[in-house]
C-alpha cells in the first residue's frame, strides 16, 4: 500500500496492517500524517504484484482539518502567562513581607511588655538603639 500526495511524492505511512478473512480476501488497515504542505489531496494505491495490476483511490481533505495559529495569539498568551506569573510572585512576596513584619513587631511588644495592637505604631526600640524598616 503506498499513500502518495498530488506531486506524486510518497508519503510515509505511520501503520499497515493486513489482516486475511476468512474469504480469502485481505483486509488492510493503514494510517499517515497529513500536513498543510501535501494540499490536502492524497492518493492510496495498492499494487498485486503477481497480477501486475493497481488500485488507487484519491482523498481530498478539507483546509478547514488544519489549525492556523496566529502570530499575535501566541504572543499574547505568551505575555499573559508572564503577567500571571509576575502577579502570582509579587503577592507572594508581599504576603512574606507583612508576616515578616508582623513576626518583628510581636517580638517587639514582647521585649516591651506591651500587649499585641496596644502601641503607638513606632518600631523604634530605644532600648537597643535599633530601627527596623518594613519594605513595602
Amino acid at each position: 500500500m503506498l499513500w502518495k500526495d498530488v506531486g506524486r511524492k510518497q508519503l510515509p505511512s505511520t501503520q499497515d496492517k493486513i489482516h486475511q478473512q476468512a474469504d480469502g480476501l485481505f483486509a488492510v488497515h493503514s494510517a499517515i500524517v497529513i500536513t498543510e504542505a501535501s494540499n490536502q489531496n492524497v492518493s492510496c494505491s495498492v499494487h498485486h504484484p503477481l497480477l501486475d495490476q493497481e488500485k488507487s483511490a484519491r482523498i481530498n481533505i478539507a483546509g478547514s482539518l488544519f489549525l492556523r495559529t496566529s502570530p499575535w495569539v501566541v504572543a499574547l498568551s505568551v505575555i499573559l502567562a508572564i503577567v500571571c506569573i509576575f502577579l502570582l510572585l509579587s503577592t507572594y512576596y508581599s504576603w512574606k513581607q507583612r508576616r515578616a513584619k508582623e513576626h518583628l513587631q510581636s517580638e517587639l511588644e514582647k521585649e516591651r511588655g506591651t500587649s499585641p495592637g496596644s502601641s503607638s505604631g513606632s518600631v523604634l526600640d530605644q532600648s537597643r538603639s535599633m530601627v527596623m524598616i518594613p519594605f513595602f
